[in-house]
Parts: C-alpha cells; sequence; structure tokens
C-alpha cells in the first residue's frame, strides 16, 4: 500500500474562513461524523468555541457582506432599557465610553449589535442584563466570566447556564435572572423593541412563539400586547372561558396547544400585535434531564406571522431589526435553526 497525501495543518486565524461547524449521529453508531467549512451561507451557525487572541482578526481576509447594513429609514421609538439598580453579580457596568472600549466586552457588544455602545452616567450598561450570550464570540473578544457555566438549573442569580429550553444551539450560554422582566416589571412593555429568540417549530402555527432574550441584538416590536400568567389564563379570558386543552400526549402541562389558533385569532380581533406569559413553566434547563422544566424566560407570542418558519415568514428583510438600539433592518434566513440579521452576532 502507498503512502497517502500528506497532512496538512494551520493555525488558527480566529478569522471567518476558519469556522467550522461538525455534523453527526446523536448516539455511538457507525455514522461517520463530518465537518464544513462555514460559507457565506451558513456563517456563524454553531462553530466550536475557543480562546484566541482577537488581534489576530486584524489580518482576516476580506469578506464580502460582513459589515452590518445601513440604519433603516427613522430611529425606532422605544427600546427597552440596559440597567437596573441592584446586584452586578461579578458582571461589569459601564458607565463611559472609555471604559467599555477599554474591556474585553467592548470587543463582545460590538460584534453582536454591530458597533460600541455608548454607555452614560444616566444610561450605563449592565452585563448581568443580558440572557443570552453567544459561546464563540466570548472567546473572540477574550471575555472570561465570573464563574463557570452550570450544567443544570440555576438557582442564584447570575449564574451562567449552558441548557434553555429546546433550542438546537450548543454555542449559547445563558445568565439567570429571577427577574424575567429585566431591566424593570413584570411583564415587557407596550409599544416597545425588545430582544428576542425564536426556532422554528411546527406546533406554533400562524403565529411566533418567541422569548424575551436580552442580548441577542434581534429585535421585535410588541405593539398591543396582552399579558397573562400562563397560557390557560389567555385561553379563558380570549375565548369566554373556555378551558385549556391539548392533543392526546402533549408533552409539558398547560401548553393549550389544540386552541393556539382560536386564541390567535380572537387576540388579533381584539387588535393585539403580541401575547406574553411571564409564568409559563416548561423550560428545560438541565443537560441531564429533560423533565425539570422551570419558568426561566418571558415568552412572547408574535401575531404577525409563522412560527413554522425560523424567520416568522420569507427570508429577506422581515419586520424585526437588529443592532444597538434595535437601529437597523434584519434581513434573516430560512435555511438556519433559529431567528438571525444578516450582519450581526453569529450571521456577521
Amino acid at each position: 500500500m502507498g503512502a497517502g497525501a500528506v497532512v496538512q495543518a494551520w493555525s488558527c486565524n480566529s478569522c471567518w474562513n476558519q469556522q467550522w461547524q461538525a455534523y453527526g449521529p446523536l448516539s455511538g453508531g457507525a455514522q461517520a461524523l463530518t465537518t464544513r467549512r462555514l460559507d457565506s451561507d451558513h456563517r456563524g451557525h454553531g462553530f466550536l468555541s475557543r480562546k484566541t487572541d482577537v488581534s489576530a482578526q486584524n489580518a482576516c481576509p476580506y469578506r464580502e457582506k460582513q459589515d452590518p447594513p445601513s440604519p433603516a429609514p427613522g430611529p425606532p421609538a422605544n427600546v427597552e432599557g440596559h440597567c437596573a439598580t441592584g446586584g452586578d453579580y461579578g458582571y461589569p457596568v459601564f458607565w463611559t465610553q472609555d471604559d467599555i472600549s477599554k474591556s474585553p466586552w467592548g470587543a463582545y457588544y460590538k460584534m453582536v449589535y454591530g458597533e460600541m455602545p455608548v454607555p452614560t452616567k444616566d444610561n450605563p450598561i449592565c452585563v448581568y442584563m443580558l440572557f443570552l450570550l453567544y459561546k464563540p464570540l466570548l472567546g473572540l473578544a477574550g471575555v472570561q466570566l465570573p464563574q463557570s457555566v452550570d450544567t443544570q438549573c440555576p438557582t442564584k442569580a447570575g449564574t451562567p447556564f449552558a441548557k434553555m429550553s429546546g433550542f438546537p444551539a450548543t454555542d449559547w450560554i445563558w445568565i439567570y435572572n429571577p427577574s424575567l422582566g429585566r431591566p424593570v416589571g413584570d411583564y415587557v412593555p407596550k409599544d416597545t423593541w425588545v430582544e428576542i429568540m425564536h426556532t422554528a417549530f411546527t406546533m406554533d402555527g400562524s403565529a411566533t412563539w418567541m422569548y424575551y432574550t436580552p442580548g441577542s441584538g434581534i429585535y421585535m416590536w410588541t405593539g398591543t400586547t396582552f399579558a397573562y400568567d400562563d397560557h390557560p389564563d389567555a385561553v379563558k379570558d380570549l375565548l369566554d372561558g373556555a378551558a385549556c386543552t391539548d392533543p392526546p400526549g402533549q408533552i409539558g402541562n398547560n401548553e393549550c396547544q389544540s386552541n393556539f389558533e382560536s386564541m390567535y385569532k380572537a387576540a388579533r380581533d381584539k387588535g393585539a400585535n403580541t401575547i406574553q406569559f411571564k409564568k409559563h413553566a416548561d423550560m428545560q434547563c438541565d443537560e441531564f434531564n429533560n423533565n425539570d422544566q422551570r419558568n426561566m424566560a418571558i415568552e412572547i407570542v408574535d401575531l404577525g406571522g409563522p412560527g413554522m418558519t425560523t424567520c416568522s415568514g420569507n427570508s429577506g428583510t422581515t419586520r424585526f431589526r437588529a443592532g444597538w438600539q434595535a437601529k437597523y433592518e434584519c434581513k434573516c434566513q430560512n435555511d438556519q435553526s433559529s431567528i438571525n440579521c444578516e450582519g450581526f452576532a453569529l450571521a456577521r
């Protein structure tokens, strides 16, 4: 048998052209594990975390469309805040542009939002207010978290944890904050741009179920919003006292899946743009026990499009926004597993 091809090796340059995605069986079968480089149609989704020197990015090869798009016409009216009184649990608080520009967090925020945010004494930036962190971007920015990531459901404020609900991504980290409506209030406010996350789900039907997710860099408009504690409360209120019902074999309690479309129509007929739930407790947060389900996030139902697709509609320019203070249009691609905006966060 003759010698094969010489194996070539390269040092890591921290650039877009060395981001990879791995596919393989969930169990130990005979199927081979394969990898492929993330090209422009798959950029930023699922690539592996690593510790890198962020300065290496200065020598990256040119990449088309890597800059954020131009701002959309006119600034958004209201955007949810980025700080609140109380403890910071080891996460930094930035009061000036000089503060954030000298911190690795400044580079992280720039990758997520497309620009370096400018905090002020009246409007500081509190990292603890973030819910979602992108692990690959933390590595690129050189950010060190104040404590290790918990693989089980967190109980203490400020704990970073690995799993949130059924999201397929393994390169996300979450920060536990018992105040689900952070920075203030029990629910997200009406007529406000708030950050969200969504993955395509057949059960959503003609509306899109989101989680309120500060730190995603992707925004939706709450508009006229109806707020409830749990799904049965909305069914009872919107459907004239109807009971919550589910199809046989439904996993989870109080889902009310059989009522979804009737609930959507009733809410639309009453002028609602969104419905939100503060106390629905079906979110998985333990990597080793899917039966441990808790109330970890506010659910927001966007009545403006179907949740059966990643982008809540067709690929391309959407009704969502991106970037710091929701100032950019969001161009989303349905071939990704979670809602995304071209040029921002893991779609940069």
